[in-house]
């Protein structure tokens, strides 16, 4: 076996993510001792007969349970699910044809591909659409339990434009919405919530009608107007009539007690099927909302002109059938 040493990212790591890299590294010995494994910085070098030499990184499982410090456990579960699959060889050729069915939009706070492309900790995702200051869309695959962001080197390999590929992944994502639960809220609105793991939210930021489209199939009679968007977790958003801004904050309350921290502390404003400002400040009892713009970040609405992807809203593409 090649010397341990440690090389000079390990010597700059950090104790808890040292102590992350060690037990991931000790359950893999544990269970898959026949493999090649050799520590390399925040993850290690894996020898297989088939792809040669892979670096395998750690960064988006340990961000994973920094994020969602709730279920720790099954997040490194989740992981190694993935990995055993490439232990096993089922990722061999890494052809688009191989995931096309479990390729999704997924949503995640933009900290997580900052904090990785600043660490180096991973190549640079392909595919990243800001929809909030704060959250972005990526494309993932979900596959065996575990959720695996697409990568730059991945993509490349192929062959394929964005938009054919966030085409398949849009599609994929809305073809979820049947494990999606929609109830009505006291609010004024409804409760968003998904057991498609991390698929199904994303498509609803992504093309912000389709939040248009549920509030006229819920609640009509509060189809017009604004309305309030809180992205809570992954799986899970709250939609309320303008001006219930204290609803929401109970609604975030709640899943703090539930779930631990939040994916957004923000609240955003739904006009018109486009997600168009931030709330910044409650005048008056909730009843008066101070807006800051998303044109401060550069998310105006004009931008989804620029989608790899544009899919025409639900109940025009249902109109046209």
């Amino acid at each position: 076996m090649e010397n341990e040493t440690p090389d000079r990212e390990s010597k700059s790591m950090s104790p808890e993510r040292q102590a992350f890299l060690d037990m991931m590294i000790g359950k893999i010995r544990d269970e898959l001792p026949e493999i090649d494994l050799r520590p390399r910085g925040f993850g290690f070098i894996f020898s297989d007969e088939k792809k040669g030499q892979l670096r395998i990184k750690l960064e988006i499982p340990f961000l994973k349970t920094q994020l969602l410090p709730e279920d720790p456990d099954q997040i490194v579960e989740d992981w190694l699910s993935g990995f055993r699959e490439v232990a096993a060889g089922e990722y061999a050729d890494g052809g688009f044809d191989t995931v096309r069915k479990d390729l999704f939009l997924a949503v995640r706070p933009i900290q997580v591909y900052k904090q990785m492309t600043s660490s180096d900790g991973a190549a640079a995702l392909a595919f990243c659409w800001p929809v909030t200051p704060d959250l972005a869309i990526y494309w993932a695959t979900d596959r065996a339990g575990g959720i695996g962001y697409v990568t730059r080197s991945l993509f490349e390999s192929w062959n394929m434009g964005e938009e054919e590929v966030t085409k398949v992944a849009y599609e994929n994502t809305v073809r979820a919405e049947a494990n999606m639960s929609v109830d009505t809220v006291q609010e004024g609105g409804i409760l968003i919530s998904s057991t498609s793991r991390f698929a199904t939210i994303a498509h609803l930021l992504y093309w912000p009608g389709n939040l248009k489209e549920l509030i006229l199939r819920h609640v009509p009679e509060h189809s017009n107007g604004r309305f309030l968007v809180s992205v809570a977790l992954p799986f899970r958003m709250m939609v309320a009539r303008w001006g219930n801004y204290r609803g929401i904050r109970r609604f975030q309350e709640d899943q703090v007690g539930t779930h631990g921290r939040l994916m957004s502390r923000e609240v955003y404003v739904l006009h018109d099927g486009d997600l168009i400002d931030r709330v910044s400040s409650v005048v008056g009892e909730g009843r008066c909302l101070i807006c800051r713009s998303l044109e401060d970040w550069g998310l105006v609405p004009e931008r989804i002109n620029e989608l790899p992807y544009r899919p025409g809203r639900p109940h025009e593409a249902s109109s046209q059938g």
